[in-house]
């Protein structure tokens, strides 16, 4: 985990152009949900563009969060696989956490679906061909996702599937962090 020294920064003042440390700059906000934003941003230590996954500091405690990116991170690097998003590593900035991982120019499987509302059966079967073996994949090396939705499938400029958000994954290896008795996924697509 990376520990940075500069002067801590307002969550609700991330944006375009704000300096994250002293390595990532936010290029431009590409999503947000309940955990908190996603940023396109330069890594100016390798130049290359990632994704900065930034968790809202008020959803839980510091511990907490750093607890489940650390686990995310490590369950995630598990898989290695053409249709798994890479992770590269986690951060914290003051009291906010941040995951880099592989930027994929593209879009969700939900916004294509919103806009098209189906599919043709050929591309469908081409999506879900390569979905399945991304889950193959994460299987193989003893993780479950356990929030596979059209959101967490990002198909990129060239038709390639990327299976994303290992949040709240789990890894038959280390055992469940999840509490007997309780749900773990998005309600609306469980």
């Amino acid at each position: 985990m990376q520990e940075n020294s500069q002067p801590e920064i307002a969550y609700a003042s991330l944006a375009a152009g704000v300096w994250l440390g002293t390595r990532y700059k936010l290029v431009k906000k590409i999503g947000s949900g309940g955990f908190g934003k996603v940023f396109l941003a330069e890594d100016t230590a390798l130049s290359i563009r990632v994704a900065l996954k930034i968790l809202n500091p008020d959803l839980a405690s510091i511990d907490t969060q750093l607890a489940r990116f650390k686990r995310e991170v490590v369950i995630a690097r598990k898989i290695s696989h053409r249709n798994v998003c890479k992770i590269f590593d986690f951060g914290q900035l003051g009291e906010m956490l941040y995951l880099s991982m592989e930027y994929i120019h593209g879009q969700s499987l939900a916004h294509i679906l919103a806009k098209h509302k189906r599919l043709e059966l050929k591309t469908g079967l081409e999506l879900i061909l390569q979905v399945c073996s991304g889950l193959r994949a994460a299987h193989e090396e003893g993780v479950i996702h356990r929030d596979m939705k059209p959101p967490n499938v990002m198909i990129d400029a060239k038709g390639r599937v990327k299976l994303m958000d290992f949040g709240i994954a789990r890894s038959t290896d280390t055992g469940s962090v999840t509490v007997t008795g309780t749900i773990m996924g998005s309600p609306s697509y469980m």
